[in-house]
């Protein structure tokens, strides 16, 4: 049997511009905040090649990249590639939430956005309580997370653990990480596979308020801590922008439901959390070391800032020389308070400290302690000494010998910041003495050895050795 399927394919210019996927778009807006919504780049085909070109957007039909919203409510988020030949639109849904009185005093339960739960805070955490005996519920936590440095403080009320599993998804876009607690066993899991971990009845349930159970996540090496121990993440997927937002759930209720959560990035939640006193978290996703060669190339990794309970005001990268200098890559991007959510390939050309720095300030005004890395440019080349005439002379017991004329230089100090001495070696006993006059009295036969020295700050030093026998 023979079956022929036939497509025709028109191929045609492309006159409309093709707008970028990947870039991490906020899902939820704090009522009152400031926010600055990430550029997303487009590609413009029209003359036959590829070219990159800026969008405008618009939230809910005004333009800008500065959002400040003022209610609650459905959020229209529209990125916009304008060109002669076409245009390209790319909408996001969002949900502004009022977390903040009108006095400016955190209502830290209104962090997570749910019709599921009933959700309330107090002196230890944030309950969380399901409403229908019968559904699943869930919570979206607001504001997006690190997907380096992620990690959850929780525990389950065991009067209340009428569900089959408590389940934590970090998410962005289409790829997704389920950390999931199976509350009959007291087993983990992750995306469906069994860690082999095994929490304690006492570290999961939480009765007074004292035991919570810790699990941290990191992108960078696709593991997973639950308490103690650590899990490697199989077939872990790499997060857009390198953030995560975060989905509670309680899976198979079949009565009461209950846990509650006290830490989130190690951001304490709980009723007397009025506001935001905790700095951003920010990372960077590789190794950088403290020395580097001259001439030698390095990779400046992208970064991520996230905050807990404020959205991020301003987040950059700046790349200085041993001068203050800002520093170029090598494809000409000035490094001065760009976007750290790519690579960027330096050159080291001058000796000495090179400053790489993740700045991060959120909306509360608190500003990320320094991150980043000072790496010297060792210099491991000595001085230059250039002696007048020959290295090897002759004299006569009794003849004043003069110190060879000599001059020094250094690739990096100058002459004045260089140490230079002389030091001259007995013909007969062998024993050095350091000598300032530019000449000595050669007293006995034998060979007699001038050795010129020059020291830079660094510590590299130079000999040049000039040897006298004396007849």
């Amino acid at each position: 049997q023979l079956e022929t399927i036939s497509y025709k394919v028109s191929i045609g210019q492309n006159l409309n511009p093709l707008i970028v996927e990947g870039t991490t778009v906020p899902k939820y807006f704090i009522v009152g905040k400031n926010y600055k919504l990430p550029n997303i780049i487009a590609y413009d085909y029209a003359d036959g090649i590829k070219k990159e070109i800026a969008t405008t957007v618009k939230v809910n039909g005004k333009e800008g990249f500065n959002v400040n919203l003022t209610e609650e409510g459905p959020v229209t988020i529209e990125y916009i590639a304008q060109t002669q030949t076409g245009m390209a639109v790319k909408t996001y849904n969002a949900y502004a939430v009022k977390t903040y009185t009108d006095d400016n005093k955190l209502n830290v339960e209104n962090t997570f956005y749910t019709e599921d739960f009933e959700i309330t805070a107090d002196s230890v955490g944030v309950q969380f309580n399901a409403i229908s005996a019968s559904k699943d519920a869930k919570a979206h936590f607001i504001n997006y997370l690190s997907a380096y440095q992620f990690s959850l403080n929780f525990a389950i009320n065991p009067d209340k653990k009428d569900f089959t599993a408590l389940e934590f998804d970090l998410s962005n876009n289409d790829k997704q990480i389920t950390i999931s607690v199976n509350v009959a066993d007291l087993s983990v899991y992750v995306n469906g596979s069994n860690t082999g971990i095994v929490l304690a009845s006492n570290d999961l349930f939480n009765k007074d308020g004292n035991e919570f159970v810790q699990i941290d996540f990191d992108n960078r090496t696709d593991t997973l801590k639950v308490g103690q121990k650590t899990y490697a993440v199989p077939n872990c997927p790499k997060f857009n922008d390198s953030f995560v937002f975060l989905t509670v759930k309680t899976i198979g209720i079949s009565g009461e439901a209950e846990f509650s959560i006290r830490k989130i990035c190690n951001q304490t939640l709980k009723s007397t959390i009025k506001k935001d006193n905790i700095v951003p978290d920010v990372a960077y996703n590789g190794t950088y070391y403290l020395y580097a060669q001259l001439n030698e190339k390095l990779t400046v990794y992208e970064g991520v800032a996230s905050d807990v309970l404020s959205p991020i005001k301003e987040f950059y990268l700046t790349v200085k020389d041993p001068n203050g200098n800002v520093v170029k890559s090598l494809d000409g991007i000035v490094l001065d308070k760009v976007s750290p959510n790519r690579r960027y390939e330096i050159q080291f050309t001058t000796y000495g400290t090179y400053t790489i720095e993740y700045y991060a300030t959120d909306d509360a005004g608190k500003v990320a302690p320094f991150t980043g890395r000072r790496i010297t440019v060792i210099d491991k080349e000595p001085p230059t000494i250039t002696v007048s005439g020959s290295l090897n002379l002759t004299a006569k017991v009794g003849d004043k010998v003069k110190i060879p004329t000599y001059q020094v230089s250094d690739n990096v100090d100058s002459v004045d910041k260089l140490t230079t001495y002389v030091q001259i070696y007995d013909a007969v006993s062998g024993r050095m003495y350091l000598y300032e006059k530019d000449e000595f009295t050669a007293k006995d036969k034998g060979v007699y050895k001038i050795s010129i020295m020059c020291m830079d700050s660094r510590g590299n030093t130079a000999m040049v050795m000039v040897t006298v026998e004396v007849k």
